[in-house]
């Protein structure tokens, strides 16, 4: 045998997306009485359970799947078959516990359809090839919502937030965040309308605040930067140059009633007004760092396996009271046959049942295996 390696390679973000079912390896398994029907998670030691017709050796119409592995249920489909695909309306659950209730075409989400993730999370809106795209309404788990545009799953057009610490925002969303133009609205009173840039004020806009005062100029990063103009509340204010919300030289204070003020540090000081800072949502295409939820994550070994070439995988993994305890997995590399790839589905969970991650969450995580 010749020698052999795997290393391990991690990509992550900060939410959950809309998985296509379509993505993983595939292949037709057949249930005790011949019919088949179309599998999406192949996995070893797997029996399926078909309630509905078969015609011409395929699942049709209406019934229910049922999947096992080593005799224990692992997920189920409900609902409309087409030549062993799930095709029409159906409801399916997953190992990982997320729930999809709406339209199947050929096996993936088309149409109306809403998905329900463990943690409380929801997207419901109009699928297109397994995806959310179109109009969608998303929901957090503590309580922040998101109406509007939705492009692969992900807060993505005209919509409005309307964030759990009761802050609100309306106008254009890009991954879950603010951007564009639009107007954000915070629960203390303060509002701001303008452009934003990855969440955060960012160009040109207007700041009021809940007090009466405003400010009208340049943004940077969620900050008066560049020129701008301060109206306070008691009739003083400032224009010229500002450097992070604070007014600078070259500049002139200025009375709206009045003969402006004598310049004072303590005055300059009293015009650093406390701007507020912005929420943001972590888009559904986003999951958090396996690196900052695990203390301990062993890598997976290489298994003894009749094959060269480089496999790469992707797994979603749901962690409750520190523990992985269900895992989805993508093969994102050609030419893995079925022996091979459940081989490596095997290392990979091994190596799940010693991770060490506090809390609940649910992570993305990339694994390669290679061998020579």
């Amino acid at each position: 045998m010749k020698k052999q390696r795997a290393w391990l390679a991690a990509l992550w973000a900060a939410a959950m997306a809309v998985m296509a079912p379509e993505a993983a390896a595939r292949e037709w398994t057949a249930d005790a009485n011949g019919c088949k029907v179309w599998n999406t998670q192949p996995a070893m030691k797997e029996a399926v359970e078909w309630s509905g017709a078969c015609i011409d050796g395929f699942a049709e119409g209406r019934g229910e799947l049922r999947w096992a592995v080593n005799g224990q249920p692992t997920r189920t489909y409900k609902g409309d078959m087409k030549a062993g695909r799930r095709s029409g309306q159906g409801v399916a659950t997953m190992s990982l516990g997320m729930r999809y209730e709406g339209g199947f075409l050929d096996d993936v989400y088309a149409g109306q359809g809403s998905l329900y993730f463990p943690n409380g999370r929801s997207s419901r809106g109009e699928f297109v090839a397994g995806q959310l795209d179109g109009n969608c309404m998303l929901t957090w788990h503590e309580g922040t919502t998101y109406e509007g545009a939705c492009k692969r799953g992900n807060a993505d057009g005209s919509g409005k937030f309307a964030f759990a610490n009761g802050d609100s925002y309306t106008g254009i969303a890009r991954s879950g965040r603010p951007a564009e133009q639009g107007r954000y609205n915070w629960a203390g009173g303060d509002s701001y309308e303008g452009t934003f840039v990855a969440g955060h004020p960012s160009g040109s806009g207007v700041y009021r605040f809940a007090n009466g005062s405003r400010y009208e100029g340049g943004f940077n990063s969620g900050l008066p930067s560049g020129r701008g103009r301060l109206e306070m509340v008691d009739g003083s204010g400032y224009e010229g140059q500002f450097e992070a919300g604070a007014p600078a030289s070259p500049g002139a204070l200025l009375s709206v009633r009045g003969t402006p003020p004598e310049d004072s540090p303590q005055l300059r000081t009293k015009m650093t007004l406390p701007y507020a800072k912005t929420q943001s949502v972590n888009s559904l295409s986003q999951r958090i760092s396996v690196g900052m939820v695990c203390r301990v994550m062993p890598r997976p070994q290489l298994p003894v396996v009749q094959w060269k070439g480089q496999a790469i995988y992707k797994a979603v993994a749901t962690v409750r009271e520190g523990r992985i305890v269900g895992a989805e997995y993508t093969i994102l590399s050609a030419g893995v046959d079925r022996t091979v790839h459940r081989a490596f589905i095997e290392s990979m969970e091994r190596a799940f049942q010693a991770y060490d991650c506090p809390g609940n969450h649910v992570f993305e995580q990339e694994f390669m295996f290679s061998t020579k």
